[in-house]
Parts: structure tokens; sequence; C-alpha cells
């Protein structure tokens, strides 16, 4: 009515009968004690309270509109919050390009990502505080109430030597060189289960490193390395965050690999976390092996 100032023309817009629109309004303007509309002139004209009423109401229709947007956004996994807790491992992987993925999907949700241990990890997750994980190594942590642990990720190891090392000009390097070296490793509270796993490797080719030495995060261990402290083992897309003065070394024969989980609650529902988890694994079949780079 507001538009068409006129009776007729309103009521046959808005397909209803002539009475019953102005039924309509005479009882909004007793709702509201005075009259929205001038009928003395023709054609009418809008009161200023009509006048305010209407800038309200088409705010109002605007609010509706949008938040019945956002809502069905939301319903599609494309709006809120996502919270992803990683390993570094993961971050040097299947991390980035999974994000690149969601997020051209759905630029307008906000994501968390922490760099935090398996065990962190678990309890984040039953405690809400996570929405995903990417862990691996740690054998408890299949054992998880309530967890889905997905593997989502095997990868090759390589040796990590210094670049004006002997072994560095090597096409490959066998175990029994890593171990007449110093052997600098992540340690167990860094990267739970990574310790065994070198230690097992060795063993299984009776082998025993002449020193081990540990480091207490990613970026100190390609520090030492790099300073021709000793030498080391890890993934190979570890090589996408090398330090210039490491040489990143396929090993000799079948090379042992390890295996990323993603985890997720067994109970989650969100179209958001889902869409994510789908993300996430259409992407790993697209990722190329990690680049070796000397």
């Amino acid at each position: 009515m507001a538009e068409e100032l006129h009776f007729g023309r309103a009521a046959k817009r808005l397909n209803v009968s002539q009475p019953t629109l102005s039924r309509r309004i005479r009882l909004l303007e007793t709702q509201l004690g005075d009259e929205l509309f001038d009928r003395s002139i023709q054609p009418v004209r809008l009161t200023a309270a009509g006048d305010a009423f209407l800038q309200e109401a088409r705010l109002a229709l605007h609010h509706g509109r949008r938040a019945l947007e956002q809502a069905r956004r939301a319903a599609r996994g494309e709006v809120g919050h996502l919270s992803i807790g990683a390993i570094s491992w993961a971050n040097n992987s299947i991390v980035p390009p999974a994000l690149s993925a969601f997020h051209s999907r759905a630029p307008d949700v906000r994501i968390e990502l922490y760099t935090t241990s398996p065990s962190a990890q678990v309890e984040a997750l039953h405690k809400q505080r996570l929405d995903v994980g990417f862990s691996a190594f740690a054998h408890w942590m299949s054992g998880g109430p309530q967890l889905n642990i997905e593997p989502i990720l095997e990868e090759p190891m390589v040796a990590l030597v210094p670049r004006d090392h002997p072994l560095a000009q090597a096409e490959r390097i066998s175990l029994a060189e890593l171990a007449s070296q110093r052997l600098i490793v992540l340690a167990d509270a860094v990267t739970p289960g990574l310790v065994d796993k070198q230690v097992s490797m060795f063993d299984e080719a009776a082998l025993s490193p002449a020193h081990v030495q540990d480091a207490y995060d990613p970026w100190a261990l390609q520090a030492l390395i790099a300073a021709g402290i000793g030498v080391g083992l890890h993934m190979a897309s570890f090589s996408n965050v090398r330090h210039r003065g490491i040489a990143f070394i396929p090993l000799d024969g079948e090379a042992p690999t390890a295996t990323l989980f993603m985890l997720s609650r067994q109970t989650e529902n969100r179209e958001l976390v889902l869409s994510f988890l789908e993300t996430t694994r259409q992407v790993v079949k697209t990722l190329d092996p990690p680049a070796v780079l000397r």
C-alpha cells in the first residue's frame, strides 16, 4: 500500500479484496495509535508515522531475508567457525591445501588452526574445543572413545643431512650410513611415537645409531642439522619448509612410511565440519608426492 498509494491497486497486488486490506490497515493503525495514511487527499499519502513505520518495516524485511539466507548458508556449512588442531607434519603436508580448498568453497567461515600434540588434540576434541585434528604415531590414539580415527595420508621418511656433509652428495642414503652419524630426533614429548618409529626402523635393520640427541621442536631439529651437529629423519613433506642448509635425500631401498590420521567426533553432525572432512578427503586424492629437495 505504501508503494501503490491506492487501495484498489494495492489490494490487487496483494491478491486480497480492497475491504480486507482496508480492515487490516485500520487494525494496524489502532494498534499503533496513529494513522499511517492521510486519506483526505487523493492519491492518499503516508503520514509521518506511516513513513517512519515504512522505513523500519523495510529494514526488518531486509534483516529477515538476511537471517533466512544466513541460516540456509549455515545449513550448507558455508558460515560459522571451524577449529583445527594439527601436528607439524600435517601443517607441512595436507593442512594448507585442504584449508585452501575449503576456504574457496566457504570464504566466510572463520578458521582457527593450532599446532598441538596428539594427546592435546584428543582431549580438545572430547571437550569440543577442537572440531578436527590431524595426528600420527601415537598408538593410544586409536583407543580414544567416541572419535573417528581416519587414515588420511601415508608418506615416506627421508634423510636430512647438512648441505656440506659428504652424504649430501649421495643419490640415496642407507640406514647404516645414518646409524654411523649423530642422529637428531624430535623429542617424544613433541611428536609422541616418532622416536619409537625411528628406533624400530634401526632395530629391524639390526642397527644402533652411534649417538641420539633430542630436538624440542621441528625448527630446532632443522637448525641443529643445518649447523652440522648431526643428521635426521623426517617425513618427505618436511622439505616444504626446509632450511637452506639442509639436503633432503631419499632412503636406500623401500623407504619406511608413516600414516597421518584425521580425527573427528563420531557424534559430529555440523554440516560445516562434515563439509571440511569431505573436502580434505577429496584434496588428498589430488596431492602430488612431496618433492625431495637436495
